[in-house]
C-alpha cells in the first residue's frame, strides 16, 4: 500500500504523469486530509479530477496522531500520512517535504518522494526515461538540489 501526501499528488498531476503513483498495481491510499488539502480550489481542481479518476481509495486518518509524529510539527497532511502508515505496516509513504521524510525515516516506515515514483517507474518500465520526467516535474515547481537529480538519474541508468 502507497499513502501519498500532497505534493506529489499535485505535482505529477501538473505534468499528467498521476498514474505513476500505482505504476506497478500497488493500492494508493489519500487520507483524507491530504484531499482537503489538495482539494481547496473545489471539485473542478485537476488533482482532485485526477484523484477522482483513478479511483484510488480516500481514508481518514487515525483519531489521534500518535505522539511519536506530533512531535515532529508537521502540517495535517504529513501527520496523516504517517499515521495512516504506521497503523499499516509494511506500507509505504511518498512524501517529499524534508520533516516529513525525517519523521517517517525515525519511524522506519519505506518512503519515496516524486522523483523516487518516477525513477521506480523507469526501472519497471512504465516509462522509458526518467529525465525527461523530472525535467518537467522541475518546470512545474518541484525543487530539488541537482545533485540529487544527478543521483537518481544515475540510480535509473541514466
Amino acid at each position: 500500500m502507497r499513502i501519498v501526501n500532497a505534493s506529489p499528488l499535485i505535482l505529477l498531476t501538473k505534468v499528467g504523469r498521476i498514474d505513476l503513483l500505482n505504476a506497478e498495481g500497488v493500492d494508493v491510499l489519500v487520507p483524507m486530509p491530504v484531499l482537503q488539502e489538495v482539494s481547496s480550489l473545489g471539485p473542478s481542481d485537476p488533482v482532485v479530477r485526477a484523484i477522482d479518476g483513478a479511483g484510488w481509495s480516500v481514508v481518514m486518518p487515525p483519531a489521534l496522531v500518535p505522539a511519536s509524529v506530533s512531535t515532529w510539527k508537521l502540517d495535517p497532511g504529513e501527520e496523516s500520512v504517517l499515521s495512516v502508515a504506521l497503523q499499516n505496516p509494511g506500507s509505504e509513504v511518498v512524501i517529499d517535504d524534508l520533516a516529513g521524510r525525517r519523521c517517517a525515516i525515525a519511524h522506519g516506515i519505506p518512503l519515496l518522494g516524486t522523483i523516487g515514483v518516477v525513477i521506480l517507474a523507469k526501472r519497471i518500465g512504465k516509462i522509458v526515461e526518467a529525465r525527461s520526467v523530472i525535467e518537467e516535474l522541475r518546470g512545474v515547481g518541484l525543487y530539488v538540489k541537482d545533485e540529487v537529480i544527478a543521483g537518481a538519474l544515475s540510480q535509473a541508468g541514466e
